[in-house]
């Protein structure tokens, strides 16, 4: 006959039996909490949204040549101005850079219309170079970024800057074609007499009527948005930061390295700002500098 004290052992070792259970059921489910299933047989997709999705083919890459943007769309008006002849920037060039007082080498190939930009301590940009208007240029970096410089040709020697402004003028009277590059801003005399401001953004050009002595050249001087440009040649006209820093070319790329590096470096006191916009920098590594003393002297542009 079981006593009661045998029945009250029992119920207790029961409960304790049922409690350590448990216990371990808790810890199983937070041990196993949180992660991923192992199990890599294939799986049946009961939803038929996923498994559409399933069944579409990848997206394509990005492109890496997004600096290749094609052909600039340049206003029809502009026709009676010539357009810059890129082919003479083929080769190497030390021209103006967007930093103000510095320069930078300019490696072109304009069947490719590919420019490779080196700056002074070896760092490698590559970027496409068309032209947008008669006194712009477009640049578009790996990003797909753009950026303005201004250009202007003087016989052979070429004049490039991210800032100032360049004008172009042909025909006298009346009858004169005005056309002026000042920052992103491109002003043009049109046959009518109105003074028109270019802007583009996206490929697509408005026009918008501005006040006529804009488009009208000074006799010594011509005062346009707060830059002042003079007389460089018949029918062009630079101001001073146009002209600051002419272009340079030489015969290969050891010989314009040297030239780059032995300009001297910007004082601390200039003005860091420019006024195109800014490029994304993609840097690679490069050879040391050479020395200064080894620079050759610039070749003639041909």
């Amino acid at each position: 006959m079981v006593t009661s004290l045998e029945r009250t052992a029992a119920v207790a070792a029961f409960r304790l039996l049922g409690i350590g259970i448990a216990a371990g059921l808790g810890l199983g489910a937070l041990e196993g909490c949180g992660k991923i299933s192992d199990d890599s047989t294939p799986q049946r997709v009961h939803d038929e949204g996923d498994r559409e999705l399933l069944q579409k083919e990848p997206p394509p890459p990005p492109d890496p040549e997004l600096w290749r943007r094609g052909p600039a769309r340049t206003p029809a008006s502009m026709a009676r101005f010539t357009q810059p002849d890129l082919s003479k920037l083929d080769g190497h060039w030390v021209v103006a850079s967007d930093i103000p007082g510095q320069r930078e080498l300019w490696i072109f190939d304009s069947s490719d219309e590919k420019l490779l930009i080196v700056d002074r301590h070896g760092r490698e940009r590559i970027n496409g170079l068309v032209a947008m208007t008669p006194c712009t240029l477009r640049v578009t970096d790996e990003y797909g970024r753009t950026s303005s410089r201004l250009i202007a040709a003087d016989g052979d020697q070429l004049y490039v800057s991210a800032g100032g402004a360049v004008a172009i003028t042909t025909g006298e009277g009346e009858a004169q074609g005005v056309l002026a590059c000042v920052g992103h801003h491109v002003y043009e005399r049109k046959p009518t007499g109105e003074c028109v401001d270019h802007n583009e953004m996206l490929g697509i050009w408005r026009e918008n009527v501005v006040d006529a002595e804009r488009c009208v050249p000074g006799r010594d001087a011509w005062e346009i948005d707060g830059h002042t440009l003079t007389l460089l040649a018949d029918g062009l006209w630079l101001d001073e930061k146009a002209r600051a820093l002419p272009a340079q070319r030489f015969e290969d790329r050891r010989s314009a390295e040297l030239a780059l590096n032995a300009a001297p470096e910007p004082t601390g006191d200039e003005d860091t700002g420019t006024d195109g916009s800014e490029t994304g920098e993609s840097e690679t590594s490069s050879p040391g500098k050479p020395e200064p003393s080894d620079a050759k002297a610039p070749a003639t542009a041909q």
